[in-house]
């Protein structure tokens, strides 16, 4: 029995989900739908206010532009979920995050975790693992039990925009949970994140505020001078469209320079103009 939970502001997206999900879960369900067209609230605020009505103790938040292409993918995340040391599950993630307010995916792809696919694209080779342990998931699915949800919630104070609640969920249930990817189901995402302005900000203000918590790993082995000097350098590379101020664009860099200098090279110089 899963309560799934979807912000859609976007009848005919929903209307599809709906029957998707209808034709594939496999087990007992409800949809609890908010249109935010009228109240302008962030999604922390939403996923609370949807949660606390959930009738079910499994839950999932999801997207409304997701397609689930597995049969009784529902039972599979129950089981999932019925393994007391999981805290959150999500469909793809990192093993790493950094301490840069850099997306998640900024990291070399060997350090990914996913059962996303795009269509037209390659599909995965799911494998026998039911799970894979993450740092952090994306936000397009995110499910856990209601017991946790309870005990954590969503940040809607600190958060009240459309940005990094994903990453802060991972973090605080990554406290005392383990945050994982399954590997039983696939899903397609029919669209990509979009970073602007207003998302750096966001993770800006976030990452300044929770740099004790950054950066997270699933492993003491990894090499973390590599991968915060590999996400700042991708910081870097999305500077411009992300219009930032060429003060803040030379910061960074000078960071860069000083603190990752394997990862500069000379055409990196070309974010100045």
């Amino acid at each position: 029995m899963i309560s799934i939970i979807i912000p859609s502001r976007n009848p005919k997206a929903l209307s599809a989900i709906s029957a998707n999900i209808k034709g594939t879960i496999g087990v007992p369900y409800e949809i609890i739908s908010y249109d935010n067209t009228r109240d302008g609230y962030g999604i922390c605020k939403i996923y609370n206010l949807c949660a606390e009505k959930a009738q079910y103790e499994n839950l999932v938040f999801c997207h409304d532009d997701i397609v689930f292409h597995t049969d009784d993918w529902g039972q599979s995340l129950m089981n999932l979920l019925q393994l007391k040391q999981i805290g959150l599950v999500g469909v793809c993630g990192a093993t790493y995050k950094s301490k840069y307010p850099a997306p998640w995916v900024s990291i070399p792809k060997s350090y990914y975790c996913s059962s996303l696919f795009k269509t037209g694209g390659e599909r995965l080779d799911i494998g026998q693992e039911s799970f894979e342990k993450v740092a952090v998931v994306d936000g397009c699915f995110l499910s856990m039990r209601k017991d946790i949800w309870k005990a954590f919630e969503f940040n809607e104070t600190e958060l009240q925009g459309f940005h990094i609640y994903d990453i802060d969920i991972s973090l605080q249930i990554g406290k005392n949970y383990d945050v994982v990817v399954e590997r039983m189901f696939e899903i397609e995402h029919l669209s990509e994140g979009v970073f602007d302005q207003v998302w750096y900000m966001d993770s800006d203000t976030y990452h300044k505020k929770n740099r004790a918590l950054l950066p997270v790993s699933t492993s003491e082995n990894f090499d973390f001078n590599y991968l915060d000097g590999y996400a700042l350098k991708s910081l870097i590379g999305r500077s411009v469209n992300l219009k930032l101020k060429r003060s803040k664009r030379i910061s960074l860099l000078v960071q860069l320079i000083k603190n990752y200098p394997t990862h500069f090279n000379l055409r990196m110089l070309k974010i100045l103009r």
